[in-house]
């Protein structure tokens, strides 16, 4: 059975337990369903699946039965939801139940929204379309399976009918019948065991939480708005605490998602980059632009509630500034992402990793891909791997080891001709890199940090270094 993303209270219920009324309701709702599924899209990145997923919305309800419920971030026809009304196990239901297609929340940009979700749930961007199931909202782990537009419906079809045949409070880890579905429904190129922080229903809270602290339901609001600080303390921890870069990018990402549901600023102003960029580079410099200047306003709500004190085991440490390590990250992030695309692919091709076969992949061979940095570069280089990565995922080497390379092929005069000017690519790459190491750590920025991060790049977007980079990865794509 289909259903769009809703209610507040009754996530908020299942990941925090602080009203036992709406608890105790949803339980008994959720106890229908032996499993549960997230379809998660972007609507503009992934327009075939998007529509497809809208027009067979109704069909996927039907042929995924009674036992699993599944959430969308889509809008059904009107007709479904009218016909919804009237099914007999919600009878009981007056029209503000729990579970109704008339609690949907619609965000104004989907995009971001999907964005923030996929780093709070620790999915790649790149994953997406997936579908996520679990067997209850209110544990951590859960399965993730890419899917595709063409690939959907049997997949939800598979699901359902598995659903039919198996009993209640299966363990979806090592139950082998449902190993067997996730291997049977692996159609598209991967599927992913995920233990998150938090469990599905945190998460979904947590990001849910600033995009109903602004709306006119005033019961919800006014439980998002106090949950709202605690959320923000829960990220000023995870900051102190998490040592996994990877998870404290996604971490200050996901909170400037979620800000910029708050946000009244519109789109379009603000730093701008060549079309041909990632889909990813361009909804994290979108979600900049909206978010950016909240931190600038000590008279703004945000700028109290994301500034404040940072402790460590020794003592405290009290700040007059906001930390501005979320920003500094978002600008790193898309500098990385369309650095590793073009300039470390072009290093990756010249060591006979063939494009665009290889193009963000593994290649599966005996063969030792590496690049050592020369010693006057760098005092007793090492070899940087630029074929490292897990199951057939490429993973790129960081911004200061990719650094080295580059001035390494410098030095010889080698570096390909679609870029015009590494001086000031080279410039300005060494100040991001400066400042992206401490921000994906622990580290308090201040707003000096980020001042210099945003002027290298916007050197480099004012250079058109982006539009060279596209032209570089174009040529590698081919």
């Amino acid at each position: 059975m289909g259903m769009q993303l809703s209610k507040y209270s009754m996530l908020h219920a299942l990941g925090y337990g602080t009203d036992k009324q709406v608890l105790d309701e949803t339980k008994i709702i959720l106890d229908r369903y032996k499993l549960f599924g997230l379809i998660l899209h972007d609507p503009e990145a992934h327009e075939e699946f998007h529509h497809a997923l809208k027009d067979k919305f109704e069909r996927l309800d039907y042929i995924t039965g009674s036992d699993f419920l599944f959430f969308a971030l889509t809008s059904p026809s009107s007709a479904w939801k009218n016909r919804y009304r009237n099914r007999d196990y919600f009878g009981i239901w007056e029209e503000h139940m729990l579970l109704s297609p008339e609690n949907t929340y619609i965000s104004s940009d989907t995009d971001i929204s999907t964005y923030t979700i996929a780093q709070s749930l620790k999915i790649d961007y790149e994953d997406l379309p997936v579908i996520i199931l679990t067997d209850n909202f209110q544990f951590n782990q859960y399965r993730v399976v890419k899917t595709c537009a063409t690939h959907l419906e049997r997949q939800m079809t598979e699901i359902g009918y598995f659903c039919t045949q198996k009993e209640k409070y299966f363990n979806i880890i090592s139950d082998t019948g449902f190993n067997e579905l996730i291997h049977n429904i692996d159609l598209c190129g991967g599927n992913f065991q995920i233990n998150n922080d938090d469990s599905l229903a945190m998460a979904l809270t947590d990001f849910l939480t600033f995009m109903i602290s602004k709306k006119n339901d005033r019961n919800d609001r006014d439980l998002a708005k106090a949950h709202l600080k605690q959320v923000l303390e829960k990220f000023k921890k995870q900051k102190e605490f998490e040592r996994d870069p990877e998870r404290l990018d996604q971490i200050n990402l996901f909170l400037l998602g979620g800000l910029s549901a708050l946000s009244s600023k519109t789109e379009g102003i603000g730093f701008s980059i060549d079309y041909e960029c990632e889909n990813e580079s361009k909804i994290i410099l979108k979600t900049y632009n909206k978010v950016a200047t909240l931190f600038d306003s000590p008279d703004n709500d945000i700028y109290q509630l994301v500034g404040g004190v940072k402790s460590n085991r020794n003592e405290l440490f009290e700040y007059d500034e906001t930390d501005y390590s979320p920003l500094v990250i978002s600008l790193c992030k898309v500098f990385e992402i369309e650095m590793n695309l073009s300039l470390v692919h072009w290093f990756r091709a010249q060591l006979k990793i063939e494009m665009p076969q290889y193009f963000k992949r593994i290649k599966r061979d005996n063969q030792s891909y590496t690049i050592t940095p020369d010693p006057d570069i760098i005092k007793n280089p090492r070899p940087i791997n630029l074929n490292y990565g897990k199951d057939q995922k490429w993973i790129a080497p960081g911004l200061g080891e990719s650094l080295f390379i580059a001035r390494t092929y410098l030095r010889n005069n080698d570096l390909p001709s679609e870029i015009l000017d590494y001086e000031n690519l080279l410039y300005n790459w060494e100040i991001i890199r400066k400042y992206r190491n401490p921000a994906a750590h622990t580290s308090w920025l201040t707003r000096s940090d980020f001042d210099q991060t945003r002027a290298a790049f916007n050197n480099l977007t004012e250079g058109n270094l982006f539009t060279q980079m596209n032209k570089l990865k174009a040529g590698l794509k081919q």
